[in-house]
């Protein structure tokens, strides 16, 4: 019995779908034709054109319309229900906007027809386009300058994410770690804050002073901006997928 099958079938699709919300080839996931931050993939899917940075025409680029939870296609000038970021067309755990940066299916819940979801086999490591045994390792990549937090099964990126890392004063330290430990909720308290049942916390490196964690911020809205303690804040939106996705042992690499 292969590492895939038996991971894989001793997991609970249906736990895991209440949990959560490749080709080797995955540069065609990264090409944006018009540079409006939406990759031609993800603008096909949600009806909006490639080639054009405001696609209705309404004086809003796509992506803001986007990132703030509006179709920018102009089929509707309300705001969605649902985001579109977060739209799981196929419900099999992976939001359309994370097939599209995989370059699954999001009509199909087992793009490589192995018999195993898609959001299965990226939860636990292995490529949703590749119907073998392979498995994948699993890093996450924080870039300081950009403010942002990506993660990848092998080469294969999922998502990218806003974050907010450490003031001038307290900065996030620069090098490249794992996660060490997981919690599920913790108090974050010091000389001017005090954080209490702060969810999704993934530890990465311990410190005399004061551990540094990446975790859910429910206290603020400037994501995008650094502003933490030392810690990489992340939107509880964003948070609780990372947190269920990422091992104990994941590398981590911050720059």
């Amino acid at each position: 019995m292969d590492m895939k099958y038996k991971l894989l079938l001793s997991a609970s699709i249906m736990v895991f779908l209440a949990l959560m919300p490749l080709s080797v080839d995955a540069t065609p996931t990264t090409n944006d034709a018009d540079g409006d931050g939406l990759i031609d993939r993800f603008e096909l899917v949600i009806g909006s054109n490639p080639g054009e940075k405001d696609s209705d025409k309404d004086g809003w680029p796509d992506r803001g319309e986007v990132f703030n939870g509006y179709d920018p296609s102009g089929e509707t000038q309300k705001k969605l229900e649902v985001s579109l970021l977060e739209r799981d067309s196929d419900g099999d755990g992976l939001s359309d906007y994370m097939e599209a940066n995989i370059a699954t299916d999001h009509l199909d819940l087992d793009s490589d027809d192995d018999g195993y979801i898609d959001g299965l086999e990226i939860q636990y490591g292995f490529s949703p386009l590749d119907p073998g045994p392979n498995h994948y390792g699993k890093r996450i990549e924080v870039n300081k300058d950009r403010q942002t937090l990506s993660y990848f099964v092998g080469p294969h990126h999922v998502n990218t994410i806003l974050i907010s890392s450490g003031g001038l004063s307290t900065p996030t330290p620069v090098g490249e770690y794992k996660v060490e430990k997981k919690l599920p909720v913790h108090l974050y308290a010091g000389a001017d804050y005090y954080l209490p049942n702060t969810k999704w916390n993934l530890l990465f490196k311990y410190n005399v002073r004061g551990n540094y964690y990446i975790h859910g911020a429910y206290w603020h809205n400037n994501f995008g901006k650094r502003m933490s303690h030392g810690c990489v804040n992340v939107s509880y939106d964003n948070m609780e997928h990372l947190y269920n996705w990422a091992d104990i042992g994941t590398p981590i690499k911050v720059s």
